[in-house]
């Protein structure tokens, strides 16, 4: 199940690798190379590596609860379905090591120039947010991403298991017609999540200069782990119930 999406992240990566080294090297022949140039250049391209990263980690995903060679293991419906989950994770965390390290590299290449800007940013921050503070919002902002991660996750597993039991009972016109109507269900559940995260967002501003409570934020995420919850839950019952295999 890891091997072929491990082989797909490293081609990912690569390119991007290939990409990023093309860019620095254009910014240097053109005269434009500084001592930023290679963390811009990483941060250029992570959105459209985790994007592709995502899109190809989620359609092996939902492939996988229809493949006859991975269904017909000795495992059951709620241990597949979390072996599938655990390895799409670890794959994309694979992925967002990957591209720390290439950030931390472009930080220490321009450290120089970063720091000049983090002094004045800590002198007006000073006394506002101690070590304690730091490290209870930053492991905050690592649950709460992943409860994002695993709610996106199981929304789209809903709608792919939902569309694949109710088209088996229609004909191939009204098919057509329900999977439409769940694919513009699907959109509009996707904006309204990117909203809630663009809510997410400012609020990790707003606790960086120490004006938000925690509580909040962990509100939030209780939230998000009741509607993980029902969503598994649903695609469990779907998964042993009526998915069957279809190549």
């Amino acid at each position: 199940m890891s091997g072929s999406r491990f082989r797909q992240m490293n081609q990912i990566l690569l390119i991007d690798l290939i990409a990023i080294v093309v860019t620095t090297l254009w910014s240097a022949v053109t005269g434009h190379f500084a001592d930023l140039t290679i963390l811009q250049s990483v941060s250029g391209w992570a959105f459209v590596t985790m994007a592709v990263s995502f899109v190809m980690l989620a359609v092996a995903s939902e492939r996988a609860f229809t493949s006859d060679s991975l269904r017909l293991m000795p495992l059951s419906d709620g241990k597949f379905y979390f072996a599938n989950l655990v390895t799409s994770f670890g794959q994309l965390l694979y992925v967002w090591v990957a591209q720390t390290i290439m950030t931390a590299i472009g930080v220490l290449l321009g450290w120089s120039t970063i720091s000049r800007e983090l002094h004045g940013i800590w002198s007006w921050n000073a006394g506002l947010q101690t070590p304690g503070d730091l490290f209870q919002t930053g492991a905050t902002i690592l649950v709460l991403g992943f409860m994002v991660w695993l709610v996106i996750w199981s929304t789209i597993s809903l709608a792919h298991l939902a569309t694949n039991v109710i088209t088996r009972f229609l004909p191939q016109f009204r098919q057509q017609v329900v999977s439409f109507v769940l694919y513009v269900a699907i959109i509009w559940l996707t904006i309204r999540l990117v909203s809630f995260v663009g809510g997410l967002v400012a609020k990790f501003s707003s606790l960086l200069i120490g004006q938000q409570d925690l509580g909040q934020l962990w509100i939030a995420i209780l939230s998000l782990a009741i509607i993980s919850a029902l969503e598994i839950a649903a695609n469990l019952f779907m998964l042993k119930k009526w998915v069957e295999t279809v190549h």
